[in-house]
């Protein structure tokens, strides 16, 4: 756990010596221990995290591990630790996310099985990022909230989505409004589209039994844009609140947040993908960035400068991600683990030869006196040893390359 932190949660955890969803299960069990919790909840104040000299990014909904705009299991929130791992560990300080949302659990719920399952699911959230060694990788903050946006939108961000006819059209033409359940006075609809995370359900006010079906298309495609545009907002506002780039993880958001602001260079290091170091440990990983922070600093430094001469205000961040990853990373990588290869295979022969000047000065010891002879042989083995000394300085120059960081966290141990 970082000094600084203060993540209710986490504290709860260490001071119940909670270290396993058995025994937080447990420990959810005695009345003290909930009560503390609450208390806890309703005592924390979310600090802004320690100004980091490096680059932050604030990760938005679906990667902030909030649940919001997500379905509450675990699978899917592992599967987000991952990925969001995956976008910072190879270029941020560290990413701020949500997690369990302090203002959520300041008072018991009256449905207490659900209760627990979503703090047992943020427990176990806890515990993989101290496992995989990402645990000062993450602050914890809390975001603006949504308020009624999602139903009865008010600020002019909000509308202007709701009423944009590129949203509207794309939602329309491109999903599918699956079910739609009439209730007294609204009716509640499932609705998929691509450019969403999963299966979006809710609720729309009005008679859909009177409405025609294209219609019915328009208010569903409005209400989901709504619930997507006002956590965007809070996103922005909280990306804003901590002077740092909004990391985006929907493409609904990304469609919206482009006509925002201009890219960034955080942005484009938060769409970089690095195949070569999948199924590394994350601890490992984590690990390296500590112990080789000198090549860590001139990977990451190269990376920017690289996505700085790429960026202009029309630029896409994905495209020219990818385009970083084929022109410059790949290229790079192949270049040097050929002249490292070329290099080792080099210095064993020279290593050899070191062996072979040995024995031959011992030999030449031995079966003549006249050290003139001892001299002629040594000097023919130091003529070829001068020549491969070159190859030493080319390792050295291959390892003091920008991309060598990488070249080091591709061939870490890999995860069971």
């Amino acid at each position: 756990m970082h000094a600084t932190d203060t993540y209710w949660l986490r504290q709860w955890i260490d001071a119940h010596g909670v270290v396993s969803i058995a025994s937080a299960t447990l420990i959810l069990g005695r009345d003290k221990a909930r009560k503390d919790l609450h208390a806890r909840a309703a005592a924390f104040v979310a600090n802004t995290p320690e100004r980091s000299n490096g680059p932050i990014i604030v990760a938005g909904r679906a990667l902030d591990l909030s649940g919001d705009l997500d379905v509450y299991a675990w699978d899917m929130m592992r599967r987000q630790v991952d990925e969001l791992f995956s976008r910072v560990w190879h270029y941020f300080d560290y990413v701020l996310i949500v997690g369990a949302d302090a203002r959520d659990y300041t008072e018991p719920w009256e449905n207490e099985e659900a209760f627990e399952r979503n703090i047992l699911l943020y427990v176990q959230l806890l515990l993989y990022l101290r496992e995989i060694g990402a645990d000062n990788l993450v602050r914890f903050i809390v975001k603006p909230e949504v308020g009624n946006e999602e139903f009865q939108p008010q600020t002019s961000f909000v509308k202007s989505a709701v009423a944009n006819e590129k949203y509207l059209s794309l939602l329309a033409t491109g999903g599918e409004l699956s079910e739609v359940q009439q209730h007294n006075d609204h009716f509640h609809y499932t609705f998929n589209h691509p450019l969403l995370e999963h299966t979006q359900w809710g609720v729309v006010f009005g008679d859909s039994s009177a409405l025609s079906r294209p219609r019915l298309v328009t208010l569903v495609s409005q209400a989901v844009i709504a619930r997507f545009a006002s956590r965007l907002s809070s996103d922005l506002d909280a990306a804003k609140v901590h002077g740092s780039a909004l990391g985006i993880g929907i493409q609904l958001h990304a469609a919206i947040a482009t006509t925002e602001s201009p890219p960034s260079s955080e942005q484009v290091m938060f769409d970089l993908r690095l195949p070569t170091i999948d199924g590394i440990d994350p601890a490992a990983l984590m690990k390296l960035r500590q112990d080789e922070h000198p090549h860590f600093a001139a990977f990451r430094n190269a990376l920017r400068l690289a996505a700085k001469e790429r960026l202009t205000n029309t630029s896409s961040t994905t495209d020219i991600a990818r385009e970083i990853e084929r022109d410059v990373i790949g290229p790079a990588l192949t270049d040097l683990q050929r002249r490292l290869q070329e290099a080792e295979r080099v210095l064993a022969k020279k290593a050899a030869l070191r062996i072979g000047m040995g024995a031959l000065a011992t030999t030449c010891g031995v079966v003549s006196a006249n050290p003139l002879l001892v001299t002629a042989g040594v000097g023919t083995v130091l003529s070829a040893l001068g020549p491969l000394d070159s190859h030493a300085d080319a390792r050295k120059d291959a390892i003091l390359d920008d991309m060598y960081f990488l070249f080091r966290a591709s061939k870490g141990k890999r995860r069971r």
